[in-house]
């Protein structure tokens, strides 16, 4: 199993985790722009990248059709030509709740847009989504179709029931294997906090159990949110797995 990580934050300090591998990963790094995304490269290798694409916080952030029109269509356009990997974080905009009043002007519009980059831009699609039914987050804009690749987000960390978070993630797996085959990653946290501070972290007894559920399952690809907090508590436990 391919275990990959999440950087939200891809500071100096964030980034200088990847000498503690003894392998080489993917990190799908954040950027408010491609030009940022290739600068932040460099610091990367030999590493693999992934353009992770985050607006401003008063544009939405995350991608959506209640994110701001002018910010989607500046992300999607600049890369429309390019032959990279990209990831469409599929978030409603909580960072930017006044998005939810003032968003729904462009909804129908902007989902059309992101379906017509995922269909028709050169960019390799990595979608990131919630682990809900399906129809359901198409209906809302936060799941496409289309000839991508899909992580499912099932950080157990915030999740109150074991029992629960046992179930959920392994259903996930099992239904991502059987939809998209070596196409399906899950994502799996928290092991840092995000853009709202308010996740709970996974211990690395947590990690480990993940973990086990996941190749149980046969998922090609675990991505963990996020590289910030990789520890050599955590390190030991992901050297179990690769």
């Amino acid at each position: 199993m391919r275990i990959s990580f999440f950087e939200e934050f891809p500071t100096l300090e964030n980034l200088t985790k990847l000498d503690m591998l003894g392998y080489q990963t993917t990190v799908y790094v954040a950027a408010y722009s491609y030009t940022e995304f290739e600068h932040i490269q460099e610091f990367i290798k030999p590493h693999d990248t992934v353009y992770w694409i985050v607006l401003r916080k008063f544009e939405g952030y995350w991608i959506s059709p209640l994110a701001s029109h002018c910010a989607l269509r500046r992300a999607l356009d600049e890369i429309w030509d390019k032959d990279i990997k990209v990831m469409l974080d599929l978030e409603p905009p909580l960072v930017a709740p006044w998005r939810y009043v003032v968003g729904w002007k462009d909804f129908t519009r902007n989902k059309a847009m992101i379906q017509r980059f995922i269909d028709e831009a050169r960019p390799q699609v990595i979608l990131c989504e919630k682990p809900a039914v399906d129809e359901q987050l198409r209906a809302l804009g936060l799941s496409y179709v289309g000839e991508v690749e899909c992580i499912k987000m099932v950080y157990t960390s915030i999740m109150l029931r074991k029992q629960y978070r046992e179930t959920l993630l392994r259903k996930v797996c099992e239904t991502g294997v059987e939809k998209y085959g070596v196409r399906f990653k899950i994502g799996l946290g928290c092991i840092a906090k995000g853009v709202t501070k308010l996740e709970r972290l996974l211990s690395p007894e947590a990690l480990y159990h993940d973990l086990k559920i996941v190749s149980e399952c046969g998922v090609d690809e675990a991505v963990i949110y996020r590289l910030g907090g990789l520890n050599e508590a955590y390190l030991d436990v992901i050297n179990e797995f690769i």
